[in-house]
C-alpha cells in the first residue's frame, strides 16, 4: 500500500514480521518514504519492539490502558522540529533513520 505526499513523494507501509507484534493488541505501523524504505526495513523490528514496550511500561505505571485504536510512526523528511507526539501517530525527521548498513544498536 502507498500513500502519497505533494511534498514527499510516495511513502510505503512498513509492518512486522513478529506474531507478537502482528497480534499486539494495538495496530502499529511505520511508514516512510520509499527513498529510505530499505533503511527502515533493517530496524523496524526495533522500533515496533520499543514501543510495544513502551506502552506495556506506561500502561502498567498508570494502571490504565493504552486509550487509541492505533499507533503510527512516519518519518519525514524536513521535519524542522525533530519529532511530534499525535494521538495515535508519531512523526520524526527521517534523518533519524540510520544510513548505514553495517549498522548495529548492539554494543560490543
Amino acid at each position: 500500500m502507498y500513500l502519497y505526499s505533494i511534498v514527499a513523494g510516495p511513502y510505503v507501509t512498513h509492518e512486522s514480521d513478529k506474531d507478537e507484534i502482528k497480534n499486539y493488541k494495538i495496530p502499529l505501523k511505520i511508514y516512510s518514504r520509499k527513498s529510505i524504505e530499505k533503511y527502515v526495513a533493517l530496524q523496524k523490528e526495533l522500533y515496533f519492539n520499543v514501543t510495544k514496550s513502551g506502552i506495556d511500561f506506561y500502561e502498567t505505571l498508570f494502571s490504565t490502558a493504552y486509550p487509541f485504536d492505533k499507533l503510527d510512526q512516519n518519518f519525514v523528511p524536513d521535519y524542522n522540529m525533530g519529532a511530534m507526539e499525535n494521538v495515535g501517530n508519531i512523526i520524526y525527521r527521517d534523518d533519524y533513520v540510520p544510513r548505514e548498513e553495517l549498522f548495529s544498536s548492539t554494543r560490543t
